[in-house]
Order: C-alpha cells, then structure tokens, then sequence
C-alpha cells in the first residue's frame, strides 16, 4: 500500500519526511554519532533558503525537536533510527502518522521507529514550490503544526545571517542535532505569505563503508512561503478624455497546499484613485488562466486552447463592481480553485487541498476604463491587489497584497483672443478643433461627463452654441481639456484649430493653425510616474498660420490675435501675398459693383 510504502525509508533517509535533498554532495556534511561533541555548532545548524529576501521580513519563528538521531553499528556500516522524543511529543508525533495514513501499531515503543520497518520505498520530497510532493509528507507535518499539544514545547530561535547571501540565507543553531518542526509565527508584512510548517534534520552523513558517505541529511530546506506579486500595465499611458484605457492584470495563484479546503478565498481587485476621471466599460472584463509556463501573454485565446483557459463569469468567478458608476471590482476565483484543485467528491470542514496543479499558475485578467476628463499632473492613478489566507492553518487570516498603482495621463491647452492692438481680451469668438488625422468632414466636440467625441463640422458662421464650436469667455479664453498624443505608437498627435467667427466688430480672415502635442512620460509603469507635454505650432515645417496673428504656440497657452480690418494684418512673407489677394479681390469686387451700377444708370437713361 501508499501509505506502508510512504514511510519505509526513514531509517535510509531519516529526514526526506521534512522535504530534504538526500543523496547531495558532502562537502558540508558532518558525521554525527552518540559521542557527537556539543561544542560543534555544525552539525545543529540548519539553513533555511529564499527565493527573495522579503520571505524573511518581519517573520519569526518557533521549534520543538521531534526526534533525535541513533547511530548504531560500526564503520564501514553505519545505520540510523530516529527516536522520538517524549511527550507531548509522541503522542503527536502518532497522530500526525495516522493522518498521514500510517496507523501507529500499539505495541509499539517508538512511532517512528516502527514506520521505519515498512517495507522499502523512498519518501515523496516537499522542498519545491508548492511544497506538497504526493501530499502524504505535508499532512504529516501540517498535522503536527495543528496539535496543540505542542504549543509549550515550542522554543524561539533566532534567526543569523549568511554572509554574502543577499539576504536569501538564514541559519538556525539548535541546542542538539535531529529532526525540528519549525513554525512560522507570524507574517506581518504583506510582502510574503506565513509559511507552511517545516520539517528538517541536522546535518547527518555516516560512514557507509570504505570510502563513501551516506548522505541522510545536508541541513538544509527552503522556507516554505511565498511572495505573490500582482502588477498592472495599461496599453498607452496618454489617454484623452473620450477614449479608452486598456489594462491588464497580471498574478498568479497563490500556493493553497496545505490549506483547508472550506472558506478558502482568492480574489483579485481594482481600485480608482478617489478623484481619477475614470469609469470601467461594460462587455470588456477577461480573466485568463494558464495552463503551461510558457503560455504567450501576447496570444490570449476567446476560448480555451493548450495555453490558457478563459474563465466564466457566474461559472468560474465571481465580480462585483464593474460597472460605469463603481470605483473598484473584485473578481473572487474561490470556486475555480476548490472545483480545479481537489478531487475529494465531499468538501468537508477539515477537507485540505490535494492537487496541486494549479498553484503558481499565471493569471491575467484585461479590461477597459473610459477617461471622462482631465487626470491632470499628477495622473489618473487606479491600483490592483489580491487577497488570499496568508496561514495555511486558518483561511480568515487573510491579506490584501497591493500592487502599485498605474497612471494614465493627458493634457489642457488654452487659447486666449485678444486685439492685436490694444491686447485686450476678445469674448464670444467662436473656434473648431480637429485631429489632423481624424475622419473626414469631422470636428471635435467635449462633453463634461463623456470627455471628447467626433461630430459633424460646423458651418463657417457658426452661432450660438452648436456642438463642436468653443466660444472664448470674458476673458477670452478657451480651454481645449484632456488632449492626448498617440504615444503608444511613439507619435504624436497634431491637431487643428480654426476660428469660425470673431468677435463683434472684428475681421476674420480666415484663421486656422495646426498643432502638434508630444507627450514624455516619466518612471512610466510605476507609481511615481509624471509626464508633461510638448507642443509646437507647425512642428512638420508646414506653415499654418497664414496671417501671422499667433503666438506662443510651442508652450500650453496660444495667443490668437484679432484685427477690425485688412489694413492691421501684416504686409510681408506669405501673409503680406495673402493680403495682396485679398485686396486685389475686393479691388476686383468693387469695381464689379461700379461697372454693374453704370450699366444700370446708362439703360435708365435710354428708357
């Protein structure tokens, strides 16, 4: 049986029960026997390996010694028993056997001496991500951590740094060499999750004959936690009012082995910051999970293929909030983990997860938010997080893990009117505003609560306050909000504007000048990202402003002059040859009007 087999080498391979590499090198190998000396830390110390530094922080930790080691016989042929120490600690130690599936016989003196006369078999190992090798092994030990029998057993230990580590090493001294349960006490911070209790020897190398080593156990185990990131990017980090942000969420599922199986929780969350112009866009949400480690972010699929399954809302999750007027949603995957990672017919109260194939998998969820108005300076900021039981022995113990916040950014341009010569402001003129490269016969209009949109172009006498036409104010000012670049194609964005009628008493010669908007985003993709614009009158060298009446145009306020007749327009360059036309034209078409009122005067005469 499993189960027989589960236990049989623990004589050969005393502490593969605590997920540890047998058979690795002996360099650092100590033989240890009954005359072993105290005063040798080497063969007490175990070293506990991270992936990432932030597994240590703010973590500490608590022991009790399970067994101690036996050496008997002598060299060349050594051989080992582990003893299991006193109570409390056996009566543990037997309970945790039969939940692991070994039932300890009762005519047994020692429960591990007697799972070590199963019959041969090597132990299932549990020192890689997510700790769980056949299962057997990590109920063992979860097993243990749940017997409150052995809360006063318990003792602190300290944690000592490894030179030259980076912070991935930590050792641990304890007072004798065996086999240590270590518990994790506590997870304060929300960089790494508490870790699933450990088991791990001292190092132990025996005489095995002449010449070799037997390897039972080097020391050394990872620490069993993990620091699940969670990062989000949008498509274009410019984005005018109008449009649409396209964002991803990227995670993964958190290790849930060791976990009970009811009230388990994972969800991922979104958040606007309180002011950001922004609202979630109905039919866009998606959530992706992968099957393979190489699945292609670039390449998700509408529906499930070999890389990645898409999920269903109400089937597969669960979302709250993602609507046009909600400032945040949260998507709970807690059904897709429990149907996809247990495979007991009954979820019952004490049920613990038993397949691990989905732990660390990727998740990617996309979706867009609609820019409403202008973010500022500062940027139109929302953050994602995650929430998930940081302590495998207790699923209310949950934390909310965030991630930094992504901006999106766009920019205001003001245009004042003024008389060209007296500099006063000029209220009630009327202007378009167009992309360069929008659709045809089109102009743009600007709804407070929609941001901007494309409508059909006004006629050149536009009056009142006819969609697509801005009329500057007392001070006469217009301010054109929430513009963007084409950054996410490192263009930028070139605009026109045009007057369509001046003030009262004034002449319009027909002012129009194009714009160009470039925007630079600093430290893009993180939470201190700023970004300003660049803006240039004519920036492609083709000339725009005809009549030489603006200025100022290469900073975010332009000054648009206006005149009462041709004679205030300049006379050199190509405004000087415009105005020559325009002069010759009116010649032209005075004296049209002289020769029309002579023919008419002559034929009344000759009535």
């Amino acid at each position: 049986m499993k189960m027989r087999k589960l236990f049989a080498s623990i004589a050969a391979a005393a502490t593969m029960l605590a997920g540890l590499a047998v058979g690795a090198t002996t360099a650092n190998a100590v033989i240890v026997g009954p005359d072993d000396d105290p005063s040798n830390t080497a063969n007490r110390t175990v070293t506990l390996n991270a992936e990432d530094a932030q597994q240590f922080t703010s973590h500490t930790y608590k022991a009790v010694k399970i067994a101690s080691y036996d050496v008997y016989g002598t060299s060349p042929d050594q051989s080992l028993t582990l003893v299991t120490e006193a109570d409390p600690v056996k009566t543990a130690v037997t309970k945790a056997l039969k939940a692991a599936g070994y039932e300890v016989p009762a005519t047994a003196t020692d429960p591990l001496a007697a799972a070590q006369q199963l019959d041969s078999a090597t132990l299932d190992q549990s020192d890689t991500f997510p700790f769980n090798g056949d299962g057997s092994t990590r109920t063992f030990a979860d097993a243990l951590r749940d017997d409150s029998t052995l809360t006063n057993s318990l003792q602190n230990v300290t944690l000592n740094d490894v030179a030259n580590s980076d912070g991935l090493k930590k050792t641990i001294t304890f007072d004798t060499p065996g086999l240590w349960l270590i518990l994790d006490q506590n997870a304060v911070d929300d960089s790494s999750s508490k870790s699933l209790p450990i088991l791990v020897g001292t190092p132990l190398t025996l005489n095995a004959g002449t010449g070799t080593e037997k390897v039972y156990a080097i020391g050394e185990i990872a620490v069993k936690n993990q620091i699940l990131p969670v990062k989000k990017v949008v498509t274009d980090q410019t984005v005018a009012a109008g449009e649409n942000a396209n964002y991803t969420i990227n995670t993964n599922i958190p290790n849930y082995i060791g976990h009970y199986v009811n009230g388990y929780e994972f969800t991922v969350s979104d958040k606007f910051g309180d002011d950001a112009p922004l609202e979630y866009v109905a039919g866009t949400l998606k959530v992706y999970v992968a099957k393979t480690a190489d699945a292609d972010e670039d390449n998700l699929p509408e529906d499930d293929n070999d890389d990645w399954d898409v999920l269903s809302s109400d089937l597969d999750y669960t979302v709250t909030g993602f609507a046009a007027n909600s400032k945040s949603f949260t998507i709970d995957m807690s059904t897709y983990i429990r149907t996809q990672a247990f495979t007991g017919q009954t979820v019952a109260d004490d049920s613990k997860f038993d397949k691990d194939a989905l732990a660390g998998k990727q998740v990617i969820v996309k979706y867009s938010a609609k820019v409403t108005g202008s973010t500022g300076t500062a940027g139109a900021a929302n953050a994602p997080g995650i929430k998930y039981p940081n302590d495998p022995s207790d699923n209310t113990k949950s934390d909310t893990i965030p991630g930094d916040p992504e901006k999106v950014f766009n920019f205001d341009y003001k245009l004042v009117k003024r008389d060209k010569t007296t500099q006063a402001p000029l209220s009630g003129v009327k202007f378009t505003i167009k992309k360069v490269n929008g659709t045809e016969g089109k102009v743009l209009a600007y709804e407070p609560s929609s941001g901007w949109s494309e409508v059909d172009a006004p006629a050149a006498t536009a009056t009142g306050t006819e969609n697509g036409v801005f009329t500057t104010d007392t001070n006469g000012e217009i301010t054109f909000l929430a513009l963007a670049d084409n950054i996410g194609d490192t263009t930028s964005q070139k605009y026109t504007i045009t007057e369509l009628a001046p003030a009262s008493g004034y002449f319009n010669p027909g002012v129009s000048f194009n714009f160009t908007l470039q925007a630079t985003v600093t430290n893009p993709h993180t939470s201190s990202a700023t970004a300003s614009a660049t803006y240039a009158i004519d920036a492609d060298g083709v000339g725009s402003d005809t009549w030489g009446l603006v200025s100022g145009g290469n900073a975010a306020t332009v000054t648009v002059d206006n005149v009462k007749n041709i004679t205030e327009l300049p006379l050199t360059g190509g405004a000087g040859i415009a105005l020559f036309s325009v002069i010759g034209l009116l010649l032209v078409g005075a004296a049209f009007t002289v020769y029309a009122k002579m023919r008419s005067t002559k034929k009344a005469l000759l009535v």
